[in-house]
């Protein structure tokens, strides 16, 4: 059996990992900055966008997978998973903005409630599908 919904965000998530990693690279080269931030500024929003990704992402592609396994709605299950994906763009593009009243930049914001809602549908929907059947 083939999780192509899984394989569709795990592709997008490794490719935008790389894209990140890539970026903390050029940006400890130009700050020639081995080891932690040194207090540059690009070099720390690089960390965290590549971090954040890191964190974020393992956790609903293995929910999206096992979802697919058990045979869940592929439209339904491509929605969640498009509403994750746009939430870790959103962020991935408000980590590296700033804005002057030092408020999160709106792309943090709706990365965040997006990510949040997407996880939140995924737990629901295996829940209701796998785990409570079990009970």
């Amino acid at each position: 059996m083939v999780l192509t919904v899984t394989a569709v965000v795990g592709v997008l998530c490794g490719l935008a990992l790389l894209a990140t990693s890539i970026d903390v690279v050029v940006q400890r080269e130009r700050s020639h900055t081995l080891f932690g931030d040194a207090g540059n500024d690009r070099l720390r929003r690089a960390i965290r966008a590549n971090a954040n990704l890191a964190e974020h992402a393992p956790v609903p592609i293995i929910l999206i997978g096992l979802l697919e396994l058990a045979g869940a709605d592929a439209v339904g299950l491509s929605a969640i998973a498009a509403l994750f994906l746009f939430g870790r763009v959103a962020n991935l593009v408000g980590i590296y903005r700033t804005r002057a009243d030092g408020k999160p930049p709106v792309g943090r914001v709706i990365g965040i409630f997006s990510t949040w809602a997407a996880v939140l549908a995924l737990c629901l929907w295996l829940g209701w599908m796998v785990v409570l059947p079990m009970l």
